[in-house]
């Protein structure tokens, strides 16, 4: 039995989403570029599956050019509060604990859809961070590659030819798309892991859990 094959688009959310306001002439072109990026790629793998880190996509463009609608795939917002798994990251790296909790939430949805095709090929539009390994974390392109997925990436942060600068300058048109407010600052953010190579949001997560089990009746 052949396997599943996934191609992870690694990519900065923000072309994910609406245009700013008024945008420049670089914001512009650099989405015209992404769109016609998609397209070709999906002409080259012809998916049957689109998945979505983030249930918030909503470049029309970008909707435009998919052969289905993305099907989001990462733990409910409501779900990330209920568990304090809402996390201020780093700009340049993931959070290695948090992360690795959300991605081995990913995989399982991954193994679910691709049991609705006899032959599944699946694009799955991803933080492009998520492609690297750090610290104690596996790249979830490795996390899928040893659950037996034929995997592919494109990995458009430092990919040659993109001018990501107008990212700096963009907001949302509607209202921010933020995700559920954090709960925490993780701890390769504030500098704290690479001291003393200690996660102190895992101990806070095993806090909160033993705290919530204490509630029950």
């Amino acid at each position: 039995m052949p396997k599943p094959k996934v191609f992870l688009f690694g990519l900065i959310h923000a072309y994910q989403w609406l245009e700013s306001p008024r945008p420049s002439l670089l914001e512009r072109e650099q989405r015209r570029k992404f769109t016609d990026r998609i397209l070709q790629e999906i002409q080259n793998f012809q998916p049957n599956i689109i998945a979505d880190e983030t249930p918030d996509t909503d470049n029309v463009d970008l909707l435009a050019a998919l052969p289905s609608a993305p099907i989001p795939i990462d733990i409910p917002d409501a779900r990330k509060q209920q568990r304090g798994l809402s996390v201020q990251r780093s700009m340049h790296f993931v959070c290695p604990f948090v992360d690795s909790i959300r991605e081995r939430y990913w995989r399982y949805r991954l193994h679910c859809l691709s049991k609705s095709q006899p032959e599944p090929r699946i694009l799955m539009m991803i933080g492009a961070l998520h492609l690297n390994a750090s610290f104690e974390r596996i790249s979830f392109t490795d996390l899928l590659t040893r659950a037996g997925y034929d995997v592919a990436t494109i990995n458009m942060y430092t990919e040659p030819g993109w001018d990501h600068t107008w990212i700096h300058d963009w907001k949302h048109p509607i209202a921010p798309t933020t995700g559920s407010p954090p709960t925490f600052r993780c701890c390769v953010a504030t500098g704290t892991y690479q001291r003393t190579h200690h996660c102190d949001y895992k101990t806070y997560w095993k806090a909160f859990l033993a705290s919530k089990e204490q509630q029950v009746p």
